[in-house]
């Protein structure tokens, strides 16, 4: 069924194979979540007793925050997908019990993420280099 299910010359196999080796490549890399979330800066490294550190601190912890985020929900989109091809490829049915669980695991996160509100995106032509995208 594989060769029969093809997107241009990919075929659903390969997109999968594709969708592993960049899971496997982002556990590794260092935008892997867990070592993105043990890399923390300490708020006196900015140094003590100005308004400046304290702000430079706290935009460091909202960026910080946002890159785990981010780094977590890649690293759930492209299990998705693989689980995804799997599902196209060999029909629900076939999927065994643990790979739906996961699958129905990695939707609710998802669902909870989008019902938090991603941050607003900027205008077309907005200039966002002074905020980051950040408010």
């Amino acid at each position: 069924m594989v060769n029969e299910l093809q997107v241009g010359a990919v075929t659903l196999q390969g997109f999968r194979t594709r969708i592993e080796q960049l899971l496997s490549e982002l556990d590794r890399s260092p935008a892997n979540p867990d070592r993105v979330a043990d890399s923390r800066v300490a708020g006196d490294a900015y140094g003590r007793g100005f308004a400046a550190a304290t702000e430079l601190h706290g935009s460091y912890a909202k960026v910080r925050a946002r890159m785990e985020a981010l780094s977590r929900t890649f690293g759930d989109t492209i299990e998705s997908m693989g689980i995804a091809i799997q599902i196209a490829d060999r029909g629900y049915a076939e999927v065994d019990d643990d790979l739906k669980r996961r699958f129905a695991e990695l939707q609710r996160r998802a669902r909870e993420q989008y019902a938090e509100g991603a941050p607003p995106v900027p205008a077309r032509g907005t200039d966002t280099v002074a905020t980051g995208g950040f408010r």
